[in-house]
């Protein structure tokens, strides 16, 4: 039991919810329950992880604070497959991206300035 907890409190610290520990997911707001969202994905132990439109709903200060702990994430050792149509919050990933579009597959670095048409 206690490799249990020192395991969730790994994952609390690594979300930024360890001062939220003793609350209620439903009391949390949207980017907590997120976070609290990929930290029970997390708790798998996955090699690889399905993000799909993570940043749904979130404004910009939000999804700043996103982009840093799918970083987090990702530099842990986690590969990553993002669906995602804010297409500024990819940007900040860092990294190589595979992009598909239209059916097609397009592999490289982007920047802010790549035009990417739906």
């Amino acid at each position: 039991m206690r490799q249990v907890e020192a395991e969730s409190d790994e994952l609390l610290g690594l979300t930024g919810l360890s001062s939220k520990r003793m609350n209620y997911a439903g009391t949390l707001g949207l980017v907590d329950r997120k976070k609290l969202e990929l930290a029970r994905a997390l708790a798998t132990k996955p090699k690889l992880l399905l993000l799909d439109e993570v940043m749904a709903g979130l404004n910009t200060a939000e999804m700043m604070e996103a982009v840093g702990f799918i970083k987090k994430v990702r530099d842990s050792g986690v590969t990553l497959v993002v669906v995602e149509h804010v297409m500024k919050a990819l940007f900040g990933y860092g990294g190589p991206r595979d992009r598909a579009q239209r059916g097609r597959k397009d592999r490289g670095r982007y920047t802010g300035r790549d035009r990417i048409e739906c």
